[in-house]
């Protein structure tokens, strides 16, 4: 049986006051684009020195079509996971990868 893909969003309090005001859109509104089938993510090279930022298209629950501003923080799971485990960040990308290559082999 497939598992499916969770999303976790966080953000600051004062973050998200502002973004209510301006543009005015909450984030638990504006986190329902990744609810979209068809939503478009594209890594934003123009801010890759500062951040690993990525921008998705996509429609919210009201149907309205946003444009989200977001980070995936996957080394911060990594660390997390590898230090529930007790294991090196590595072993835990090492065993996730063959998990997925064992995957796509059952798929193909």
């Amino acid at each position: 049986m497939e598992k499916p893909f969770q999303y976790r969003f966080d953000w600051g309090p004062s973050k998200a006051r502002q973004n209510v005001k301006d543009p005015g859109i909450a984030f638990e509104r504006a986190a329902t684009v990744f609810l979209d089938p068809q939503a478009l993510s594209e890594f934003d090279e123009e801010h890759r020195q500062e951040e690993d930022r990525w921008i998705t298209l996509g429609l919210d629950r009201t149907g309205t079509l946003l444009v989200v501003y977001h980070e995936v923080k996957l080394q911060r799971q990594l660390e997390r996971i590898a230090q529930k485990k007790g294991k090196e960040i590595g072993d835990v990308v090492n065993q996730l990868v063959r998990k997925e290559v064992e995957l796509l082999e059952e798929l193909t």
